[in-house]
């Protein structure tokens, strides 16, 4: 089991290609989320997550500063975290309404 997940977590294809496909929301026709196993999916995000959860510090939480107008300066690493989020969200939106018929966005 150890092997597999460093296997998993060597194997940055998957990260580049979903990554790449949130940002330019634009999915490429050989890449589709349905190929990737759910777990897989689920430990890659987690890793990008625990990334950008654990550069936040407790100066950007005081004061609600992610409130701010100027929040990409108060609380940069709370923007990033809510943008990626909001890229997760838009990304699976996206993926249930392409599909054509109710069992095809019912698999996403």
């Amino acid at each position: 089991k150890t092997k597999k997940c460093r296997q998993i977590f060597s194997d940055s294809s998957f990260s580049e290609k979903f990554s790449e496909s949130m940002q330019s929301n634009q999915h490429s026709k050989d890449f589709s989320i349905l190929e990737i196993p759910p777990h897989i999916i689920a430990i890659h995000l987690t890793v990008i997550d625990i990334q950008l959860f654990k550069k936040i510090t407790p100066e950007e939480l005081m004061a609600c500063q992610w409130t701010k107008p100027n929040k990409l300066n108060l609380a940069p690493n709370i923007s990033k975290m809510t943008h990626q989020f909001n890229n997760i969200c838009y990304f699976i939106i996206d993926e249930i309404l392409n599909r054509k018929t109710a069992k095809a966005r019912s698999l996403v």
